[in-house]
């Protein structure tokens, strides 16, 4: 029974779903107490910003590393070791009474939690043909917005009741109970998996994960121009609940209409997971560029209307930017590896993370240091400028993405 389990695709993937869920209830978590720790003076406004640039630079950097190391070491000690260290940091944090304290342990977890995406991602591709891999990965990647939604529902429950410090102990004491679960039945590959792939498997050196990323004009443009992704997706999450606090908005109902953002999210990785094997033939692209001209309208509708706009239809814009943001979220790590072999599929996924949050750091850089000056407008109009980039850059490697995949599908055939 238990050898069955651990051998069990479908065990594999709801193991690999939940732990995501876990880290990001660890780590999306601290944007809805954002206004709750300024209130308290454990931190400020530019010391915010700052916790937002140096997490997002050390999370990228983790993620590069740990993508190099999930092309040559044990998926499973990788992501408990994440695990077991971010339910300790959560259980830690609210203790904390000084702001530096605070930060240095808060990015601290932020290095542990890059150890989860490609560990979880690499499993899926070991488990998942490339013929099944987009709509695996996609239904797997709602994991992500499930947590964040979570991370808000509790917290808000939390600061409704006066605890603030619940939004880290909670969702501690699940991903504690989760770290148990992986250890027991958790299985990076299946056992017939060299004979299902018809070749050994290949454990790169760090010399040739190097030389072939770095030297793949296509990835690197990938990489670079998919910044203005994160750096949107996180704008939206680390500071529209401050964003709608100064509109007049109370910390309950600003942290309530942040938690709606991943209702519909989910749905919409999935939903671009039929779309990208039925319409585009496995083409990732043009499912990235189509959300990224929406939610720039959706952006400019949440501005302009945040201080005229129903409770109702801000809960519907809401939603919608959740549904579309997921997308390009989601899919701008998985458009890597269509340009890159399997054996070095990690190493770019890693690769393409750490550019995606040298996105979120200089979003917190910049929003800390021209709101303050500038107001809201100025933070709005270069994320917008930042999304634009992508496109720019998704609109260069259409053609590309196509050559891409019928040269790879050659090689391992």
């Amino acid at each position: 029974m238990f050898k069955e389990l651990r051998n069990s695709k479908m065990m594999v993937f709801f193991l690999a779903f939940f732990a995501y869920f876990c880290f990001y209830l660890c780590r999306t978590n601290i944007p809805y107490v954002s206004k709750t720790l300024i209130d308290i003076g454990l931190l400020d406004f530019n010391k915010w910003g700052g916790l937002v640039t140096y997490g997002s630079i050390v999370y990228g950097l983790s993620k590069g590393l740990s993508g190099a190391l999930a092309d040559k070491f044990d998926l499973k000690k990788i992501l408990l070791f994440g695990l077991g260290a971010t339910t300790i940091i959560n259980f830690i944090v609210p203790s904390l009474k000084s702001s530096v304290a605070f930060i240095v342990v808060w990015v601290i977890n932020q290095f542990v939690q890059g150890m989860a995406y490609t560990s979880c991602v690499k499993t899926l591709l070991n488990w998942y043909g490339s013929d099944k891999k987009n709509k695996a990965y996609t239904y797997w990647s709602a994991s992500h917005r499930l947590g964040t939604s979570a991370a808000g529902l509790i917290a808000t429950v939390c600061i409704a009741h006066a605890y603030w410090q619940g939004a880290f102990i909670v969702p501690a004491a699940i991903t504690g109970v989760m770290f148990v679960f992986i250890g027991l039945f958790y299985k990076q590959r299946p056992d017939n998996f060299v004979q299902l792939k018809n070749h050994e498997i290949l454990q790169p050196t760090f010399k040739e994960i190097c030389k072939y990323i770095l030297t793949n004009r296509n990835l690197l443009i990938l990489a670079i121009t998919s910044m203005g992704i994160y750096y949107a997706y996180f704008f939206i999450l680390n500071w529209l609940v401050i964003f709608f606090t100064d509109h007049g908005f109370s910390i309950t109902k600003s942290t309530g209409l942040l938690s709606l953002l991943p209702l519909l999210g989910c749905f919409g990785g999935i939903t671009s997971g039929y779309v990208i094997d039925g319409v585009f033939k496995g083409r990732i692209l043009p499912v990235i560029a189509i959300p990224l001209v929406v939610i720039i309208i959706l952006l400019a509708f949440v501005y302009f209307g945040v201080a005229t706009l129903s409770i109702t239809w801000l809960i519907f814009l809401m939603l919608l930017l959740g549904f579309f943001t997921d997308i390009p979220q989601i899919l701008g790590s998985l458009a890597s590896t269509n340009f890159v072999t399997k054996q070095f599929q990690g190493s770019a996924l890693g690769f393409v993370g750490i550019c995606h949050y040298t996105g979120a750091s200089l979003m917190g850089f910049l929003t800390a240091h021209t709101k303050p000056y500038y107001g809201w407008g100025v933070p709005f109009i270069i994320t917008i400028a930042f999304i634009l980039f992508s496109l720019l850059g998704c609109v260069v490697l259409f053609n590309q993405e196509k050559i891409a995949l019928k040269k790879i599908k050659n090689m391992e055939m």
